[in-house]
């Protein structure tokens, strides 16, 4: 009987999170009714993209915003438009020149659009759209928020998530409880739970990331908001090499095994494949090229990150016979080598204009393979020092920062033209200095072992691979998430947070579901196993046999 309560308390909590998480999603948790003051009708625009040379107000829309209180625009669609595209927002300062205010993102899917812009100052607003759009209606207006939605739709709009919440949470618990009671004593070592949870923190931060650069909060008029968005610019490319410093860290100890490949390419290719067809069902401009390279997760439409770590998992066992028996010196020699080909060969780039490609993601993998090689094998006594290494990431950042504000504020020069040329990817030697800074200064910290922090990071990469897919990520953004609606929010901060969170939330929810549901029906299969067998045949030599 206790047993059972216990479920259904599970049961609700989940259910309530799940309900709160569409909320959000959803739009619902902030409710707000638009009042428009001024409307224009049937307005037929022919707009040219905002780069274009010819730029004049032929192809604007002029509105004129004299002695009206506005704080959003809200501009309506006839017809769908076929790609992603962005509108901008430009006022006229005193020498008649277009001053940009705001830009605002949109997906193919949206039939209106709602550009929040600071309170109304210009006696005229110029909007700007792409592509050739037929507009139906734009009205500007003020925008508050109401803290109840009194209408029959929205109380029927409550009730079908609830009950989808009610289905998903049942489902999720089930998937936990039969994963739990799966679980067989092994003597296997539990990883450290600092390096698990420093995934965890990585893979929140690399959202926030992609939420002010891909929602376009980079494009919002200067501000408080606007200066704590760029706070995230170094952040995201730090992450990645984080995330692949420690992959490297237990595969300098590990051998291939074929079960992992399978898992992690199944992995990939549902991702890739289901949230391309999703977004083609949503209305994106998909084509069935598109749809075909999508089942290829190694040399197709997939993520590429997914993509080097799968092709550099399968070079795994041959990296490992030619640098597992070498000496301190050969092994230094080999990671100068690489360092020549993937990093230097961009700096020389950068400085004379000349880019010698013979770097790419997957080299960068290897790269890292054979630096975490040298370092795990013949430690450097200073990475065991906690104030070198996280001076060392902070320092980094904090220039990296200054230099991104120079540009915003217009005092670049050369010096800083150059830096953050060089440090645009994640190849950048700053972004390596400072990523792998990061982990040996988590991994100094006391060992701890928290299963269920163990858990949670095993999600971690399925985020990455739903938020940022490549057909979805515009979707995520302009029309899930809406970013622009809360930019100038007092309570953007709180907001950014949230999102960042419940997209965690979200994905880790779907992940669990596939992987109890999907992987471990595959993983049986007789075919499956055989091709496991056989690839682990080929691919294990023989002095890595047990």
């Amino acid at each position: 009987m206790k047993k059972s309560r216990y479920n259904l308390h599970k049961i609700l909590i989940t259910m309530i999170l799940i309900y709160l998480g569409f909320l959000f999603i959803g739009k619902n948790t902030f409710l707000y009714k638009y009042e428009e003051t001024q409307s224009f009708n049937k307005i037929d625009i022919k707009a040219t993209n905002i780069y274009s040379e010819n730029f004049n107000d032929q192809h604007l829309l002029k509105i004129n915003t004299d002695k009206i209180e506005i704080n959003a625009i809200r501009i309506g669609f006839s017809n769908r438009t076929t790609q992603n595209s962005t509108i901008s927002i430009y006022y006229k300062d005193v020498d008649d020149n277009l001053i940009a205010i705001t830009s605002r993102p949109y997906c193919f899917l949206q039939k209106e659009i709602v550009i929040p812009i600071q309170y109304n100052k210009y006696s005229n607003l110029y909007i700007d759209i792409p592509n050739t759009t037929k507009i139906n209606e734009v009205g500007i207006g003020l925008k508050y928020f109401s803290p109840v939605q009194k209408s029959i739709s929205w109380i029927l709009e409550q009730f079908a998530l609830l009950i989808l919440s009610a289905i998903l949470s049942f489902l999720l618990t089930r998937s936990i409880n039969s994963n739990i009671n799966s679980k067989t004593i092994t003597h296997k070592e539990e990883r450290n739970s600092n390096i698990e949870l420093l995934r965890i923190i990585c893979m929140l931060l690399l959202v926030a990331h992609h939420c002010v650069v891909h929602g376009g909060a980079l494009n919002m008029a200067e501000g408080r908001n606007l200066l704590f968005s760029y706070l995230f610019l170094p952040v995201g490319k730090i992450c990645f090499i984080i995330y692949i410093a420690i992959s490297m860290w237990f595969f300098v100890d590990q051998q291939f095994s074929a079960v992992r490949f399978i898992k992690v390419w199944f992995e990939v290719f549902f991702y890739s494949f289901f949230f391309t067809i999703i977004a083609f069902m949503l209305g994106a401009n998909i084509s069935i090229l598109d749809i075909f390279s999508s089942l290829l997760p190694i040399i197709g439409n997939s993520h590429g990150f997914a993509s080097s770590y799968l092709l550099f998992y399968l070079l795994l066992p041959f990296i490992k016979k030619g640098t597992d028996h070498l000496t301190k010196n050969q092994s230094r020699y080999l990671l100068f080598l690489i360092f020549v080909a993937q990093i230097l060969s961009q700096i020389m780039g950068q400085i004379t204009n000349y880019y010698q490609y013979v770097f790419s993601e997957l080299t960068l993998f290897i790269f890292c393979y054979v630096l975490m090689l040298n370092l795990k094998k013949w430690p450097l006594a200073f990475l065991k020092d906690k104030r070198i290494t996280s001076g060392t990431a902070f320092i980094i950042w904090l220039i990296l920062l200054q230099a991104n504000y120079s540009v915003l504020w217009g005092r670049n020069n050369k010096i800083i033209d150059f830096l953050l040329g060089n440090s645009g990817t994640e190849s950048s030697l700053l972004m390596i200095i400072a990523g792998f800074s990061v982990f040996f200064f988590v991994k100094e910290l006391p060992k701890y072992v928290n299963p269920k922090i163990n858990k949670l990071a095993t999600y971690s990469f399925a985020v990455l691979l739903i938020h940022d897919h490549n057909f979805l990520r515009n979707i995520v953004w302009s029309y899930f998430v809406e970013t622009d609606t809360w930019y100038y929010s007092s309570y953007f901060i709180l907001i950014l947070t949230g999102i960042v969170f419940i997209i965690y939330f979200v994905c880790s929810i779907i992940e669990l579901l596939r992987k109890n549901i999907l992987e471990v029906y595959i993983l049986k299969q007789k075919p499956v196993l055989k091709f496991v067998k056989i690839i682990d045949n080929y691919l294990i030599f023989e002095e890595h046999k047990k």
